[in-house]
């Protein structure tokens, strides 16, 4: 574009260009199968082991001295319905932009990706990571709070933070190595989409009660 637009978006010009047609490429099973496993399996391997690490954890302190929701004050409480709400509507917003990203503006999530700039992709990983990390430990504190079980103070807290992660990984496996990364991503906004609602289910039960589990 003769404004520069384009530019300013670091975007690959040439590749974007192109991003109407696939190009067929040569099956490579290291790139197309072995790491893409291999990274969906160090995802999981994540999980276990901070879900193994946090069991002995909690062995070692079963009764930590801890308040629970009930004590914080009431405009806290309710606070944490528009914070959920504003929680929920990213999480909305963000699935809205992967698919014009990859079904409309581009033919493809692999196309995307091939036509981003390094430079464009750097900036999203900083501000993704940042963002997730943020939002989801806020999350995982609050629903420390609630009392509630394993499922929702442990699992669904690792599996949001780790889930996260790894899927900002899967945009640079995209770009780099192979569009079969792409199962790693769905995996991950599946599994940390399913984990916020587990722990915003269990923060809005209990503060909006007041009342926590013992």
């Amino acid at each position: 574009m003769a404004d520069g637009s384009s530019e300013s978006l670091n975007f690959d010009t040439a590749a974007l260009n192109n991003a109407t047609v696939e190009v067929a490429r040569k099956l490579d099973p290291l790139k197309d199968y072995i790491l893409p496993l291999s990274a969906l399996a160090l995802f999981f391997l994540a999980i276990y082991l901070s879900l193994r690490i946090s069991k002995k954890l909690l062995a070692k302190n079963s009764n930590p001295a801890f308040f629970k929701m009930e004590d914080l004050p009431p405009p806290l409480r309710v606070a944490t319905v528009p914070l959920l709400l504003g929680y929920f509507l990213t999480h909305v917003f963000s699935a809205a932009t992967v698919y014009y990203n990859t079904q409309i503006a581009n033919p493809s999530t692999l196309l995307y990706f091939e036509a981003m700039g390094t430079g464009r992709l750097l900036s999203l990983t900083h501000a993704h990571l940042f963002a997730h990390a943020t939002m989801y430990f806020i999350l995982a504190a609050l629903v420390q709070l609630t009392g509630t079980g394993f499922v929702f103070t442990v699992l669904a807290p690792l599996m949001a933070l780790w889930a996260g992660v790894f899927d900002v990984f899967s945009w640079w496996g995209l770009k780099s190595i192979s569009p079969n990364f792409e199962w790693l991503s769905i995996a991950c906004g599946s599994i940390f989409s399913v984990a916020f609602v587990l722990m915003a289910f269990a923060i809005l039960r209990s503060a909006l009660r007041g009342k926590a589990a013992r």
